[in-house]
C-alpha cells in the first residue's frame, strides 16, 4: 500500500484501469484520482507554530557512520542536537562533563542547501548543506521528521526570498 510523506504534499495519486475481457479485447480505460495530498492537521498547526517562533531546537541521532550505504542500525547513530532557525541550520553535539557543545556542521539555506527523505525509512533525514557537508539524521518518528523537514523548507523558503520592493529599492 502507498504511504504519502511530505514530498507529496500537493500531488494526487491516480489510478488507471483498462479493462479486458477474456477474449483479450480490451475497454475503454477509466481513471480515478484523490484529493491533493495535504499535511496532516497536527503537523501543520506544530510547523506553523515553530515558523511564528523563527527557532526551534529538536533532539536527533547523528549516524556517523555516513559510508555505509546499508541501512545502518542504531549502534552507529550518536546523540545531536539539531538547531534550526530563520538564518541558518546547525548539528550540535552536546556538551558532556568534560567539553562543551560542538558545532559539527552549519549551514545557511543558500542554495545547493536541501533535505532529503528515505522513502523506505519514516525515521530518517537527510541535510544537505554542500557537497562536502551533509548530515543523517534519525529522529523519533515520522510526526517529529516531517515537522523537522517542513520547518525547514518552510525558513529556506523565507530565507531565500526577496521582496519585490527591496530589489527595486522603491521606498514605502
Amino acid at each position: 500500500m502507498y504511504e504519502a510523506n511530505v514530498d507529496d504534499v500537493g500531488y494526487r495519486l491516480v489510478a488507471i484501469y483498462t479493462p479486458i475481457r477474456e477474449d483479450g479485447v480490451e475497454g475503454q480505460s477509466v481513471s480515478v484520482s484523490t484529493d491533493p495530498i495535504a499535511v496532516e492537521p497536527d503537523v501543520l498547526k506544530e510547523v506553523k507554530q515553530n515558523l511564528d517562533l523563527g527557532s526551534v531546537k529538536f533532539e536527533v541521532l547523528c549516524d556517523k557512520d555516513q559510508t555505509s550505504k546499508k541501512i545502518s542500525s542504531v549502534g552507529t547513530y550518536e546523540r545531536r542536537v539539531l538547531e534550526i532557525n530563520r538564518k541558518r541550520v546547525k548539528v550540535v553535539k552536546p556538551a558532556t562533563k568534560t567539553s562543551f557543545p560542538t558545532t559539527e556542521i552549519r549551514g545557511s539555506y543558500a542554495p545547493p542547501f536541501h533535505v532529503e527523505l528515505f522513502r523506505n525509512d519514516p525515521h530518517r533525514l537527510k541535510i544537505v548543506v554542500d557537497s562536502e557537508n551533509e548530515a543523517h539524521l534519525m529522529v523519533q518518528s515520522r510526526h517529529i521528521r516531517d515537522v523537522i523537514v517542513l520547518v525547514i523548507r518552510g525558513l529556506a523558503q523565507r530565507f531565500n526570498s526577496t521582496s519585490l520592493n527591496s530589489l527595486l529599492k522603491i521606498e514605502t
